[in-house]
């Protein structure tokens, strides 16, 4: 991974990161948050190489290094593809593997029904029904709402079946509005 994560530093420092961020704010048409947009593009190299230390296989070269493409509203080439077009697939197997590895619980085929509440009303779990048969609550000392998409509200998408806005509307339930909302790819 050493070796692939070296052949990468020249193709992931070669950009502006004040380009990069010019290009991401022109593309948001106003919707992105300059913040987040710095942040992603000061430290999207770093994190590029934390994923290829995970076992990201982005495309490659026949010489080694990272296949870059310009697309959107980009003025340089800086996109990178893993599988062809299965970039997300591709990096959900690598980031699977590793999470298998670390121990962790992993509840799979489970659905979002509701939010689990203590007394004093905060957020303390999931209720979930599981493989479509059980209902199982787990409690956290925390939880973050990362669900999916909403593409499912749609008449016609290419998301996947799963993809229901289970998670907005379990917070909506609660009177609570996403942080970020964003105009659905769908």
């Amino acid at each position: 991974a050493a070796r692939r994560i070296d052949q990468a530093r020249p193709a992931l420092d070669d950009d502006s990161a004040a380009a990069h961020e010019h290009d991401t704010l022109v593309a948001g048409a106003g919707l992105s948050d300059p913040a987040a947009v710095r942040v992603l593009v000061t430290e999207g190299p770093e994190r590029i190489r934390d994923l290829i230390a995970l076992g990201v296989e982005f495309d490659r070269g026949a010489d080694g290094t990272l296949v870059k493409g310009l697309e959107a509203a980009h003025s340089y080439p800086r996109v990178l593809h893993a599988g062809g077009d299965a970039t997300g697939s591709v990096i959900e197997k690598a980031l699977v593997a590793q999470l298998r590895a670390s121990g962790a619980t992993i509840v799979e085929h489970a659905f979002l029904v509701d939010l689990v509440l203590d007394d004093t009303g905060r957020v303390r779990g999931v209720d979930l029904l599981i493989a479509d048969a059980r209902r199982e609550a787990i409690v956290a000392d925390a939880v973050i709402l990362a669900t999916g998409g909403v593409g499912q509200l749609y008449a016609h998408t290419t998301n996947p079946p799963v993809a229901t806005g289970g998670g907005i509307a379990a917070a909506g339930r609660l009177a609570a509005r996403p942080a970020a909302p964003r105009p659905e790819q769908s």
